[in-house]
């Protein structure tokens, strides 16, 4: 397996010989890879999207490095599909913003639906507990069946019945006021918390707007990132050896002048396969535009159903809502 090595720009910049009647040169395009078909310069030569090919040779550490340099068109027509998924990105961040903001009202929404339903459920729960208290009888002793009884256990019954009627109104007192605290609390909490979510939603227009104008600003610095072409070569080098077949070294993708990222684009098994090499070029002349909206986009969102912290959309890093 070949194995591929990215350099930079001082790759291209080495000095170099002429390939013209170079028999180096000529050796190594000659050369038949192990069960390949053609020359390695009849490979090369099925690359259809190079726009030049380039031969030269140059001497390495004692050893003489034979390199084609493919000069690869990468003007609006090539640029023109990572423009595009730059452009849908965008949008996708304004949708996505939009859906995410509605979807967060509707759930706060929701919450104080269900903040109303407990409050309610809780005061009727407090006051039907009371009334079972309230309802439960209290009947004095009657010793009238049981006229022999003697006065040790007369008193004994007495002082448990003044015990029971005195825990009874232990008991509806602390229902009385579970119920006077859940009425006293629970209103209010309701009503802040319905605040709260009157001032969040209120910020749905502005917060569209915030989106719109964040969209607006990224697709022109899109325009621009993709308004000129890019220079872009596929280098191959090969080892020139006396009276031996060449051997493939390496193949570096520049990208004005700088290396691409991604693996091996197996350019040298496969030079007609170009669509491999574009994918790596887009590693270098794509367009962040997620994250450049993400940056860029102004306003943030809190919510909390206390009245005292603020609420709705403010600017990344205030303290208080936006105004």
């Amino acid at each position: 397996m070949i194995k591929t090595l990215f350099y930079g720009a001082a790759l291209l910049a080495a000095v170099q010989l002429a390939a013209c009647g170079d028999s180096k040169v000529s050796a190594v395009k000659d050369t038949r890879l192990p069960n390949a078909e053609f020359t390695i310069a009849e490979s090369m030569d099925r690359a259809k999207d190079c726009k030049s090919a380039d031969w030269s040779s140059q001497v390495v550490n004692e050893a003489t490095i034979v390199t084609r340099t493919c000069t690869v068109p990468m003007g609006p027509d090539e640029l023109k599909r990572y423009k595009e998924v730059a452009l849908e990105e965008v949008a996708r961040e304004e949708r996505d913003g939009l859906d995410t903001y509605n979807r967060f009202v509707s759930q706060a929404a929701a919450s104080l639906q269900s903040s109303a339903e407990t409050y309610r459920t809780s005061v009727q729960s407090a006051e039907d507990e009371l009334r079972t208290l309230q309802a439960l009888p209290l009947n004095p002793p009657d010793f009238s069946n049981v006229p022999f009884l003697s006065e040790a256990l007369r008193a004994r019954a007495t002082r448990d019945y003044e015990l029971l009627v005195a825990r009874r109104a232990e008991e509806i007192k602390a229902a009385q006021e579970r119920v006077a605290a859940v009425k006293a609390g629970g209103p209010q909490g309701v009503v802040e918390e319905q605040q709260a979510l009157k001032d969040f939603a209120g910020w749905k227009d502005r917060y569209a707007a915030a989106l719109a104008q964040t969209g607006q600003s990224i697709r022109k610095q899109v325009d621009q990132h993709f308004e000129k072409g890019r220079s872009v070569q596929v280098v191959v080098r090969f080892r020139y050896r006396v009276d031996k077949p060449a051997v493939p070294l390496d193949t570096v993708v520049l990208v004005d002048g700088k290396q691409s990222v991604g693996s091996d684009p197996a350019y040298v098994n496969l030079p007609q396969n170009m669509s491999r090499v574009y994918s790596y070029v887009g590693g270098v002349v794509s367009f962040p535009a997620s994250k450049a909206f993400d940056a860029a986009f102004p306003l943030e969102y809190t919510y909390s159903a206390s009245a005292g912290t603020p609420n709705g959309v403010k600017v990344k890093g205030a303290a208080g809502t936006a105004s």
